[in-house]
């Protein structure tokens, strides 16, 4: 007899407390039910699925948790279970939860017990409600639960890691058979073995750490990674020590490892993106930021993850909000924003966001595309100005046309009153006409300089009296509590330009010197001639050294700062309220000036005002004094010669005739063009001049050329247009006219068109 102690007892103990350790933590719903139907005892995983406590589930039928249509699968394979035609079986249904709620379960249900102990039912759950719906395949549970040792083992060998227990002394004394298969070993082969023994390449490793470490301290330990040569794999580990020895848990992560590590390499190739990409969660949180991202919006990554997506990028709020609920409907948004990045810049972007959905975790995320557009819209946005402005163009071709048209005989009326006027009084009201049809000549030549891009006259301009005609109309028109203060260089030189043109753009640089000074203050107008050297001349596109006259206006007003400055001749660009500005004014005189061969310069600081520097080359002479008052030439006579003029308008075929007439021409009308062809046949001999005009009813003025050159290839036309430089001049240019007259033109412009004409 030995004297050994029994300690059969205890390890029957021990095994009963180890398996009820496992009964209450494993992962997976454990439920043991009577021959009634009734629940004998639950684990907290089935507590957790089904939402009802074990005391509520002691009270409870076990068809009660079934959904109606799936009982029957209950009823069948629980009746052949106890009738011992089966051992177990299978079952996939579902649940009905305590908040009402439907969840797909898996599971085994095994008859224990017999003999001389209580049959009882035990069954295995686990929620299957998305491997369902993905269609997974859920590992089966083993197939005979009878003992307590084999309970244990059903639990062990149902958990998705493998599993193996070393005592004291590190042997084995337990595998499951996912341990088995990643260890390439037979449970047989290692029990009763010690691990360093059967696996010498792990030890000095970072899992031999860790395995002292936790029996050691007495604490579980784990190691996210763990590549083992000898098998070639990475593994994922956790130990946890108890009074038996050390339990440990591994996976092979070895396709988990490298999934991720491609997903890192994707990652970096998404930093490589054009594209702002940014993650977030469903709370708006950051979770991923690439480096477009960080160029376009100006944060870093260690700065944006982690913030509200909303509060760092978006202005408009209550848009975003709209976008998201319409993202969570459907599942994904496209549409643009308006951004904000970190220096406060606006940025448009096309926005695309999808919205991931994890049905594991319900750990959703919104993955975002942003493409800066921004560019791309200022392009459209200036094409549709653009258009718009050619619109202007051709509606202020045709407004420009009738104004020429209606100020033509003003002109020519005013102008033949003047002359033979003797009375002051009367004499200066026809001045005043006079002046006024003149002025309004020279809008409609600026309106369509601006809208149409036409050229002006280009004569010797006095640029101390176009200063101090700007200085006069700022003075008369500006607030009073803006000063106006001219210094202009003695014997000033004189440019060659047109003087509409230059005056529009001081007229121009002096309303945004008003704009800036809201609460008054002072405009300075000033004018030099300057030595201007190649050095200086680098950044004048076009420019050549030499002699310029320097016109100068300065402002004491808030100022610009070095972002608007450098876009300040952009066309469009402008810092004023909608409906105060259509940012042209800068750019338009800029081209303006460049046209004339010059260039324009802008000067500013926040607080310091601003100073708008005009340079236009010097015609290198002093300007000659001009005279204030109006004048009319001296006409040139003709000496009897027939004028044919053609106009489809009464009062200028009445009034040109009439300044013809006085001045010693012979005048023949025509309304048409086809008029004129029929007057020239029947006069061709007497005829010496035609004055055509290029826009009319019935036959147009080119049209009416053609047939004109076809009588007679030397007859002398002189063309008359109000649109200078339109496809008409231009084709009669081609048919061989050489003389043109602009409308509305004066009686000197008229009689000096037909002495040239004549003299061919």
């Amino acid at each position: 007899m030995s004297d050994e102690p029994d300690h059969s007892g205890r390890r029957v103990t021990h095994d009963t407390r180890r398996f009820e350790a496992m009964f209450d933590r494993a992962g997976f719903g454990i439920a043991i039910i009577d021959l009634d139907g009734r629940f004998v005892d639950a684990n907290p995983a089935y507590v957790g699925l089904t939402g009802y406590s074990l005391d509520e589930l002691r009270e409870m039928n076990y068809l009660a948790l079934t959904h109606p249509d799936d009982r029957d699968l209950n009823r069948s394979g629980l009746a052949a279970l106890l009738r011992g035609e089966i051992e177990s079986f299978d079952l996939e249904k579902r649940y009905i939860t305590s908040d009402g709620r439907t969840v797909w379960i898996r599971g085994k249900v095994t008859r224990i017990g017999g003999d001389d102990e209580p049959v009882h039912v035990v069954g295995t759950f686990e929620d299957n409600t998305a491997a369902k719906a993905a269609e997974r395949e859920v590992v089966r549970l083993s197939n005979e639960v009878e003992r307590t040792t084999d309970q244990l083992r059903l639990t062990f060998e149902s958990m998705s890691d493998a599993v193996y227990v070393v005592d004291h002394a590190w042997r084995f004394t337990y595998l499951n058979s996912h341990a088995e298969r990643l260890l390439r070993r037979g449970a047989d082969d290692l029990r009763g073995k010690e691990i360093w023994s059967e696996f010498p390449d792990a030890i000095d490793t970072p899992l031999h750490a860790t395995y002292h470490r936790a029996v050691e301290a007495g604490t579980s330990q784990e190691l996210d990674e763990f590549h083992f040569a000898p098998l070639e794999s990475w593994f994922r580990v956790a130990a946890f020590p108890s009074d038996q020895g050390l339990t440990v848990y591994f996976d092979d992560i070895t396709d988990e490892r490298e999934a991720r590590l491609a997903i890192s390499r994707q990652a970096a190739l998404l930093d490589e993106a054009t594209d702002a990409i940014i993650v977030r969660r469903r709370d708006h949180i950051i979770t991923y930021w690439n480096r477009s991202a960080e160029r376009l919006y100006g944060w870093p990554a260690s700065e944006a993850v982690g913030c509200d997506i909303r509060t760092l990028l978006h202005d408009n709020v209550a848009r975003f909000d709209e976008a998201n609920a319409e993202l969570l409907a459907r599942g994904s948004w496209t549409g643009e924003f308006v951004l904000r990045s970190r220096t406060g810049d606006r940025i448009i972007v096309a926005a695309r966001w999808t919205l991931i959905r994890d049905h594991d975790t319900d750990h959703d995320v919104v993955l975002a595309v942003n493409t800066d557009v921004t560019d791309q819209r200022r392009t459209e946005l200036q094409l549709v100005r653009a258009q718009r402005l050619e619109s202007i163009g051709t509606l202020a071709g045709g407004v420009a046309h009738d104004l020429n048209n209606t100020l033509a005989p003003i002109l020519l009326a005013s102008e033949m009153l003047h002359e033979e006027e003797d009375d002051a009084d009367r004499g200066e009201l026809i001045s005043m006409i006079l002046n006024s049809a003149r002025r309004g000549a020279d809008l409609v030549s600026q309106l369509l300089s601006f809208a149409r891009g036409v050229d002006g006259d280009r004569e010797p301009v006095d640029v101390a009296e176009l200063l101090h005609a700007v200085y006069s109309i700022v003075r008369e028109t500006f607030p009073k509590d803006i000063v106006v203060r001219t210094e202009v260089q003695a014997g000033l030189e004189s440019v060659t330009g047109d003087r509409t043109q230059l005056q529009q753009v001081l007229l121009n640089l002096a309303v945004n010197a008003r704009d800036a000074m809201p609460d008054g203050g002072t405009i300075t107008l000033s004018a030099s001639t300057v030595e201007l050297d190649g050095q200086y001349l680098v950044a004048a596109d076009g420019a050549s050294p030499g002699r310029y006259v320097l016109i100068e206006v300065e402002d004491d007003g808030h100022g610009m700062a070095a972002d608007v400055l450098d876009r300040v001749f952009e066309p469009f660009f402008t810092t004023k309220q909608p409906g105060s500005g259509t940012g042209l004014g800068l750019s338009m005189s800029a081209g303006i000036v460049q046209s004339h061969g010059g260039f324009l310069r802008a000067y500013s600081e926040i607080g310091s005002g601003s100073r708008f520097r005009v340079y236009l080359p010097s015609a290198s002479h002093p300007a000659a004094p001009s005279d204030p008052s109006p004048s009319v030439a001296a006409p040139l006579r003709g000496t009897g010669e027939t004028v044919l003029v053609v106009d489809d308008e009464d009062a200028i075929r009445s009034t040109t005739r009439r300044t013809l007439e006085h001045a010693g021409y012979l005048v023949v009308e025509a309304a048409n063009g086809a008029a004129a062809v029929a007057a020239f046949a029947r006069f061709q001999e007497q005829i010496d001049v035609v004055l055509i005009d290029m826009m009319m009813p019935v036959m147009d003025g080119p049209s009416a050329i053609h047939a004109l050159r076809s009588l007679d290839p030397h007859a002398r036309i002189v063309a008359a247009s109000g649109l200078h430089g339109n496809g008409k001049t231009t084709r009669a240019a081609n048919a061989g006219v050489r003389h043109f007259l602009p409308k509305p033109y004066t009686s000197a412009g008229l009689l000096q068109a037909i002495a040239e004409a004549l003299a061919d």
